[in-house]
Formats: C-alpha cells, sequence, structure tokens
C-alpha cells in the first residue's frame, strides 16, 4: 500500500481510475483518513535504448512501472507502509 496525504491531484487521481478503470494509472483510491492508497508498483526505469509506449514520456518524474499483473502503469511515488494503526 502506497498512502500519500490527500491532495487535489490524489483525487483527481483516484476519480481518474475510477471512470476508466482500463486507463494507464495504477489502481488507487481515497480511504477514510484521506489518504490515497495505490496498488503495488515496482519502478520502472527504461533506458534510451529501450522500447516503451510513447505514453510514459508524458508522465511526470517518469514514475511508470508494472503492478502485479505485470500491466506497465503510471503511479504516484510514495512511502510503503507496512501497519496502519
Amino acid at each position: 500500500i502506497t498512502p500519500t496525504p490527500i491532495t487535489i491531484p490524489a483525487k483527481i487521481e483516484a476519480e481518474t481510475y475510477n471512470e476508466k478503470p482500463n486507463s494507464i494509472y495504477a489502481k488507487c483510491e481515497l480511504i477514510e483518513n484521506g489518504w490515497l492508497k495505490m496498488e503495488f508498483v515496482e519502478p520502472k526505469y527504461f533506458t534510451k535504448d529501450d522500447e516503451y509506449p510513447e505514453w510514459t514520456l508524458s508522465i511526470a518524474e517518469h514514475q511508470v512501472g508494472y503492478n502485479l499483473d505485470g500491466k506497465l502503469v503510471a503511479y504516484d511515488y510514495g512511502s510503503a507502509v507496512y501497519n496502519i494503526a
């Protein structure tokens, strides 16, 4: 789980995924404490010699990676939380 304090962009991310579940974005939702909970994504760092989809160039700070289903998605960086009290 990668929570991020709620911000307007976090709200937009959650709404975008909910409206377009097959989009390029990692699955996410706003949870009761107002944080954005996002599925796990293993970052992928492309080199200039790698082949990669054009859409990855439009993602801020090139935050793309593979989810547990092996799908390349855009994500929002956060810190891993192992126990939310």
